[in-house]
């Protein structure tokens, strides 16, 4: 073996992590027959299985934030200068004119003190991001 190869290999290998896992009793005996018939190991057959998995479960997530970030922008388009909002706000204020029971009045907010809001996850930073466009 050239000692190119073996630096490649040992390099290999060190990115690969040794991980246990239980598997029901049923699972277990259907994966050690199917490596039987399919001449092949566990880990290969476990490792197929777990990379076809994440690799779907990951385009139905990418198509599901897709169509979310999609009709956020929708929505955001429908009324993007907030006029409908202004214009009820309008209709409030003179539907009320006279009889608004705290117009010109001070009033006092509470300030209470505020927990911190919790750190921002990062589906919320891509939500966040979508919505400022």
């Amino acid at each position: 073996m050239s000692a190119k190869y073996h630096r490649h290999s040992l390099a290999k290998k060190a990115q690969r992590k040794a991980t246990t896992f239980r598997f029901a009793p049923g699972i277990q005996k259907r994966l050690e027959l199917l490596g039987k018939l399919k001449k092949t190991t566990l880990n290969r057959l476990v490792n197929a299985a777990v990379e076809e998995y994440v690799e779907s479960s990951l385009a139905e997530t990418e198509v599901s934030l897709t169509d979310l970030l999609g009709r956020i922008r929708a929505s955001r388009q429908v009324d993007a200068n907030f006029d409908s909002a202004i214009a009820e706000f309008v209709q409030g204020e003179a539907t009320l004119g006279t009889t608004d029971p705290v117009e010109g009045r001070p009033v006092e907010a509470n300030h209470r003190r505020r927990k911190a809001a919790p750190k921002e996850t990062p589906a919320q930073a891509v939500v966040r991001e979508a919505l400022r466009g």
